[in-house]
């Protein structure tokens, strides 16, 4: 599953595995935590170095895609609402990278289930 490696914080050993495919964190931790359970050729010390200069792996892209320059972060799967009576699912929501690290925080039973206020909902198109 294609992804990247993001830094929320500059200051910080803490990174996340964002997919590309459901376009959320798959993964985090610190460098060591990380690099001991991605598949090898994520856990290059050339894309956390990239990540720690630039706040992200990604490379090809001017600026860097998901780096400093973005304080949001767009998460579509892997969120419970808690505005939600039922408490669904539901995508096209915003995190501010620096509140990445509390998000990972609430994951619980293959969810993130972040406070009300920590993200930012649209609509969907």
């Amino acid at each position: 599953m294609p992804g990247f490696i993001i830094k929320p914080k500059p200051d910080e050993d803490f990174y996340v595995r964002y997919s590309t495919v459901a376009d959320s964190v798959t993964q985090f931790g610190s460098r060591e935590e990380l690099t001991k359970s991605l598949h090898s050729d994520e856990a290059d010390p050339a894309r956390f170095d990239r990540a720690d200069e630039h706040g992200t792996s990604a490379l090809g892209f001017e600026p860097p895609y998901l780096g400093w320059h973005d304080t949001e972060i767009q998460i579509r799967e892997g969120v419970i609402d808690p505005t939600e009576p039922d408490g669904g699912d539901v995508p096209w929501s915003y995190i501010k990278r620096a509140d990445l690290r509390a998000l990972c925080g609430t994951l619980r039973d293959g969810y993130f289930h972040p406070p009300a206020g920590m993200l930012r909902w649209e609509p969907q198109p």
